[in-house]
């Protein structure tokens, strides 16, 4: 603050020094509502894929390329930006309600299904939507897939709902050609009634190797992580409302 300003407050000289201070603030909001108007607005567009489905999942790879799924196995394809879709055909797929798709790159696509026992499925494809291979179906019937996540093109990790009261946990590091249970034993035990919510796949976070993060919900919303891959965790209480069955974390 210039000295001269100090000066005419302590000589309680206010006739001088308030209309001084006025027209800053005047100039000011003058200013900033100028910046306000010459900020550019977001447009929203309503796009109508023509298909009857609940989307939930999403992904894109690009500014104009965009994929989403959803059930009665429905799988769409953009490449403008959602002006135009092409619906895609999955090999016994057509009661399957999809939740999640990750792009490994421009041509390796995985979808993640959910439900019980086989309905949990992840599909994959090599040539960019054309053709699909189912890579991974449920065997174990408490199971109920929530959501994957891919760190690189090689390595991922899938939840799934518990089992004998820890969550389960499945990891790739070819891709997505072979799935293997991870920490079995070293996981924290869950509440009577604590899960992780099958919600366009955003429940669970990997980053490189070794980092892993799960939310949960039900009982408790609370987050567990693991910077060993899984073979120990760390877990985390939250104040994120909990107390009912679809009350928690629903993504990261």
């Amino acid at each position: 603050t210039p000295d001269w300003w100090i000066g005419e407050i302590n000589r309680k000289n206010m006739k001088r020094f308030f209309p001084f201070l006025l027209t800053s603030c005047l100039l000011f909001l003058l200013v900033a509502c100028q910046e306000k108007e010459s900020t550019p607005y977001i447009e929203i567009k309503v796009l109508n894929s023509e298909v009857e489905a609940s989307f939930r999942g999403i992904a894109s790879t690009g500014s104009d390329e965009v994929w989403v799924s959803g059930t009665q196995g429905t799988v769409l394809h953009s490449k403008d930006r959602g002006q135009t879709w092409a619906r895609l055909s999955l090999p016994d797929a057509d009661s399957l309600d999809f939740r999640d798709i990750e792009i490994l790159d421009e041509q390796t696509i995985l979808i993640m299904s959910i439900g019980n026992g086989q309905n949990s499925r992840i599909y994959k494809s090599n040539d960019g939507g054309q053709n699909w291979r189912t890579v991974l179906i449920n065997q174990k019937e408490p199971a109920f897939f929530n959501g994957f996540d891919f760190s690189d093109a090689q390595t991922g990790v899938l939840v799934s709902d518990p089992i004998d009261g820890k969550m389960d946990l499945l990891k790739t590091e070819n891709g997505g050609e072979s799935w293997d249970r991870i920490g079995v034993r070293s996981l924290p035990s869950l509440n009577a009634i604590e899960y992780g919510f099958a919600a366009s796949g955003t429940g669970i976070v990997t980053q490189g190797k070794n980092n892993i993060w799960v939310a949960t919900g039900g009982d408790k919303a609370r987050i567990f992580h693991s910077s060993n891959g899984g073979n120990s965790w760390v877990v985390f209480p939250t104040p994120m409302a909990s107390g009912n069955a679809s009350s928690g974390i629903f993504s990261i």
